[in-house]
């Protein structure tokens, strides 16, 4: 077993996440290299492939959805995830493993035969045969009595009538796919329509087991070195199916002095790991819960010691010190392959706010002032917006933009 340093994994991590020298490349292709990417309905999609990809527009990104060279669909933890389109089966069969055992309990307390969901899917099918809609213009659009009301059982499992079951199961069969209205990827509104080209499901796993050993290959690609709890994490798989998917994958064992005594990666990466030199310039901004730091368990491989106390507000567990965050809810600063601040959209004042926890040299802190100004006008003339959810407002924005400068104290 190969051992290495952390800072060495640190270079390896960020070159291989594409964050070193953005190349002029098709946004699919990035995303097939440095991971898929969770679509939560803000800007962050944008700005995770804006950092891999150099000079790219939104209208880049929109036409490669509205090609389909881009798809949006469920994937790893039943999350909606930006994929490839030649990833897609693979992301749509392991939705519906995941989701399984869940769905097939929660029809069972509602009393919904299969049958029942088969005839309202054909219903829908032939609802979308003019055209795509929206899923309260397919309820419209069926026969009276094709959905019913799942009553007050149903309101307790999440579902309150027949047709979300019914979507998603034509869904994960590849007979109907989600599209973003407009074909953009900032808010979370889709039509439904019939494949143009339907997803060839039939070489996929039917099983978690089966399933795993793609999933490592593509994780480990873009992630490795990664641990099995790392793995785990993005996945949803549980360890034992998780094991059985890096043995089959067949991957090289490395040890990260001052990380982790186990990890794992793909054997042709194994020469440009030990390879790898710590990067210690340049500025980055990265999205919220970018690839580079969010598929490891903590954020603590990359805060210099002198600021792993610091505080941060940790998605969904209020606030933590930074070393032991597993999400920061405020998005991130890079210096060089360090977590060195963090930026947010500041609504008054109409620009990003760029915080170092400390003094940059002159070079980078030059360089930090032009970022932010160019992401200003990003943010201002193409998206229009800064939110990271749907449901994020200019409130929410102005209290992370005074976290943000706070945390520089």
């Amino acid at each position: 077993m190969s051992s290495i340093d952390v800072t060495r994994a640190r270079g390896h991590w960020l070159r291989t996440q594409g964050l070193v020298r953005p190349a002029p490349i098709d946004p699919a292709v990035a995303i097939a290299r440095t991971g898929w990417l969770r679509t939560i309905g803000g800007v962050d999609v944008y700005l995770a492939l804006r950092s891999r990809i150099a000079g790219l527009t939104r209208v880049q990104v929109d036409a490669a959805v509205a090609r389909g060279s881009l798809r949006v669909g469920p994937a790893v933890r039943g999350c909606i995830y930006l994929v490839p389109e030649a990833d897609l089966p693979l992301a749509l069969r392991t939705a519906e493993l995941l989701s399984a055992r869940r769905t097939a309990r929660d029809l069972e307390k509602v009393g919904v035969e299969q049958a029942e969901l088969d005839a309202v899917g054909e219903a829908v099918l032939e609802a979308v045969e003019s055209g795509p809609l929206t899923t309260r213009r397919i309820a419209g659009a069926l026969p009276e009595g094709a959905v019913r009301s799942l009553g007050e059982i149903g309101k307790k499992v999440g579902l309150t009538t027949t047709l979300p079951s019914a979507l998603r199961a034509l869904e994960f069969a590849g007979r109907l796919e989600r599209l973003p209205v407009d074909d953009r990827l900032d808010h979370e509104r889709y039509v439904w329509q019939r494949p143009k080209v339907a997803p060839d499901l039939d070489g996929q796993p039917r099983d978690l087991k089966g399933i795993a050993r793609p999933l490592a290959e593509r994780f480990f690609r873009f992630a490795g070195p990664a641990t099995l709890a790392e793995f785990c994490k993005w996945s949803g798989l549980n360890k034992g199916q998780a094991k059985a998917g890096i043995a089959a994958a067949d991957l090289a064992r490395v040890r990260i002095e001052g990380y982790a005594d186990e990890a794992w990666i793909d054997p042709e990466a194994l020469d440009a790991l030990t390879a790898a030199e710590p990067v210690e310039s340049g500025v980055r901004l990265l999205n919220f819960a970018d690839n580079y730091l969010s598929l490891r368990s903590t954020p603590s491989a990359f805060v210099d010691p002198a600021h792993t106390g610091r505080t941060a507000n940790s998605w969904g567990r209020g606030v933590k010190p930074i070393g032991e965050s597993q999400y920061l809810h405020t998005r991130a600063l890079l210096h060089g392959d360090r977590l060195a601040g963090s930026w947010a959209w500041d609504p008054d004042a109409e620009a990003v706010a760029a915080v170092p926890f400390g003094p940059l040299p002159a070079d980078d802190a030059a360089r930090l002032e032009a970022a932010a100004a160019e992401l200003t006008r990003f943010l201002s003339e193409e998206m229009g917006h800064a939110r990271s959810t749907s449901i994020d407002s200019d409130a929410k924005l102005r209290e992370r933009a005074a976290l943000v400068r706070a945390q520089a104290g």
